[in-house]
């Protein structure tokens, strides 16, 4: 099980609240890479690095806000490093905030994919985990896991769950992830999604060049 999963499994067992925050994004020179998380829960315990800095300041300021809040949210930040955080990178990051709160009366709902990635991992299992960025009620589930041999629809709307399955079946086949897509609902309001790959199978490689102490250390 992923240390991010662990400590936000960890949190609702706890009746904790916590934020998952997601590096969706990055441009030019950045402290992180796609795919980077931090869980930040009510009790003040921090899981996780997006690369320190203004940057992890801000966003971890950015998620103590979220926990006081009385609704879950969702929001997708983009962090401008050099031009408004004062980082020597240049570039830019861009962070999905979800908050998981207990007193919202849908976190049983929101915390329901936590036991299907759970499962998907324990068998292995190449899947897809989909957010919509939404913060209106008429998307009180907003999280959908597609994966190729179970399609485990959390989302009740037809037209988003097909949209997700093609588009994360795509992306199983495909280096980048996360990644975000746009969807166009019935009364024509563009909601967007954002599809993040976990792939157990795959095996990944790693070369390490050099004999100095930190070669030795890896």
């Amino acid at each position: 099980m992923p240390a991010w999963l662990k400590s936000v499994t960890d949190a609702v067992s706890s009746k904790n609240d916590f934020v998952v925050m997601t590096v969706i994004d990055t441009k030019g020179s950045t402290p992180c890479i796609n795919g980077d998380k931090i869980v930040v829960t009510s009790d003040q315990s921090v899981f996780g690095s997006i690369g320190g800095g203004n940057l992890e300041f801000k966003a971890l300021a950015f998620a103590t806000n979220l926990l006081t809040q009385d609704k879950n949210k969702v929001y997708l930040e983009k962090f401008p490093l050099g031009a408004s955080l004062g980082q020597c990178c240049g570039g830019y990051v861009k962070v999905l905030f979800e908050s998981f709160l207990h007193s919202d009366s849908s976190i049983k709902n929101n915390n329901s994919w936590i036991n299907v990635v759970s499962d998907l991992l324990d068998q292995n299992e190449d899947f897809v985990v989909a957010t919509i960025v939404n913060n209106k009620s008429e998307y009180e589930d907003n999280k959908l896991v597609y994966s190729v041999n179970n399609n485990n629809h959390l989302i009740n709307e037809k037209g988003i769950s097909s949209v997700v399955a093609l588009s994360a079946k795509e992306l199983l086949t495909k280096t980048g992830s996360p990644t975000v897509i746009q969807y166009t609902n019935n009364s024509n309001s563009v909601i967007e999604i954002c599809l993040e790959k976990n792939t157990p199978t795959k095996v990944q490689s790693l070369a390490v060049f050099g004999a100095g102490h930190i070669s030795r250390a890896l």
